[in-house]
């Protein structure tokens, strides 16, 4: 009995690392209280594939079903399209799955074990998955929040899907060539790092993609808006000069009567209502806390505002 509930309490442990893991780099979906409930709704679905999947003998359909159960799950909660799902899903897995087999490989060499077994020690899973955590803190700290992943291109999609697959891969070559040697265990224990730490690289290289996605729609939307505001001007201005008239802004700073008088005029094309917006607002407010006033006009042919302190 105390197994069991030992095997349930790491299963959780599991189930909130993954929700974990997605919240970092997905967006939710609007799904209300289901929402809010996906971890409730994993948490079963984790602990029947682990009671069903003792049944599957092929390590390697234990992974794919895996999988697949954390791309549906991804699917169900969170904006995603199938690509984003399974490539989230497999780096999820992978990382989990890297971090069971490190720990396994290093209690093996200490213990110059012939195969790769579980712990000789049931509590030791609660440091291992403790690892697997850590690990989920550090990428959340290195990820800085960029989630418009429609911005990559399906090549760059499919580099990125290369290193979750490698990574699989070689977790399989590594459970079913494991040798009893000292040398080949050595072997497979610096490669798992390398592959936690190969994960992690993917993570910031994507993240150094989507900022340089970003910067460039920026600077793209900020030279629209310089166009549009050029070609605004224009327009403005071949409108004046067809009524004979210069789109020439006055500006007139005096001080008369011991009062100093600041003016801007410039010319319109047609009289408007004049609306008091944040600008006009915030002129006002400056003049009436030094006791000044403040006054703005439009006719057919110019604006005028005018501010006396």
């Amino acid at each position: 009995m105390a197994l069991w509930i030992f095997s349930f309490c790491i299963m959780a442990i599991e189930a909130w690392g993954y929700v974990y893991f997605f919240d970092t780099f997905l967006k939710k979906k609007d799904a209300g209280r289901l929402q809010r409930c996906r971890y409730i709704v994993l948490y079963p679905a984790v602990v029947a594939f682990a009671l069903s999947v003792k049944y599957v003998g092929s390590m390697g359909i234990k992974v794919m079903l895996a999988v697949l159960l954390l791309a549906v799950f991804c699917g169900l909660f969170y904006r995603t399209d199938w690509k984003q799902s399974i490539f989230f899903a497999m780096l999820n897995y992978s990382l989990l799955f890297l971090t069971d087999i490190l720990l396994l490989l290093t209690e093996n060499v200490l213990a110059s074990k012939d195969k790769l077994c579980a712990l000789e020690y049931d509590f030791l899973y609660i440091p291992m998955k403790m690892v697997w955590i850590l690990l989920l803190f550090m990428i959340r700290k290195i990820w800085k929040g960029r989630s418009n992943f429609r911005e990559l291109s399906r090549k760059e999609w499919g580099v990125f899907f290369m290193v979750p697959l490698l990574t699989v891969a070689s977790m399989l070559l590594m459970y079913f060539c494991y040798s009893g040697e000292r040398k080949v265990q050595t072997a497979y224990l610096f490669l798992s790092v390398g592959l936690i730490f190969i994960n992690i690289f993917v993570i910031e290289l994507m993240q150094g993609i989507l900022e340089k996605e970003e910067l460039l729609r920026e600077s793209a939307l900020a030279g629209q808006k310089k166009e549009s505001q050029l070609a605004h001007y224009r327009d403005m201005q071949a409108v004046y000069e067809r009524q004979g008239r210069n789109a020439v802004v006055h500006v007139k700073l005096v001080q008369e009567g011991g009062k100093l008088i600041f003016s801007v005029r410039n010319p319109v094309v047609e009289k408007v209502e004049v609306t008091e917006g944040t600008g006009l607002s915030n002129v006002k407010a400056v003049a009436d806390k030094y006791g000044g006033d403040f006054a703005v006009s439009c006719d057919a042919e110019k604006f005028q505002a005018v501010v006396m302190l």
